[in-house]
């Protein structure tokens, strides 16, 4: 489980599993479903959804990315995933979680207009609060759990 926090927000990020974990179709059997815990103190906001997000590969190019960021304090990035609903960013010192969709704690499907469904929630944690090389050994350790089945092209 990867825990981030600052006076104004608590980030958790939790990989649960397989999403099919009996599947033996090379991209279906690389879904993982994560969790994500928001607490935005200055908004009131608790929020807690799961879903299937990520794929095994996207979570090696995740720690990859962290990696790089962790390395050069002066880059800029982004990186985004085949499923919409996370993306981190890194502008100077600040990582930005972005989240979209079921992880975006405004959205309500039965309310929320169809143009605005897309809009993103963003937490921003400074590179101390978010330490890049504590969160690559989280990484680390679920990659080795979950690890890529077969070969996706």
């Amino acid at each position: 489980m990867i825990r981030l926090n600052n006076e104004n927000n608590s980030f958790l990020f939790e990989i649960l599993g397989y999403s099919y974990p009996f599947s033996n179709e090379e991209w279906d059997s690389n879904w993982l479903q994560v969790k994500i815990n928001i607490k935005d103190y200055n908004n009131s906001i608790d929020f807690e959804n799961s879903d299937t997000c990520l794929l095994t590969m996207e979570l090696v190019q995740l720690k990859e990315w962290l990696y790089n960021i962790g390395k050069d304090s002066e880059s800029s990035s982004k990186i985004t995933f085949m499923e919409p609903n996370i993306a981190f960013k890194y502008k100077n010192e600040i990582v930005s979680i972005i989240l979209k969709y079921d992880f975006n704690p405004f959205i309500n499907y039965d309310e929320t207009p169809k143009e605005k469904l897309g809009e993103p929630y963003i937490i921003n944690f400074n590179k101390q609060e978010f330490n890049p090389l504590t969160v690559i050994q989280k990484i680390d350790d679920y990659i080795k759990k979950y690890p890529q089945k077969g070969n996706p092209r």
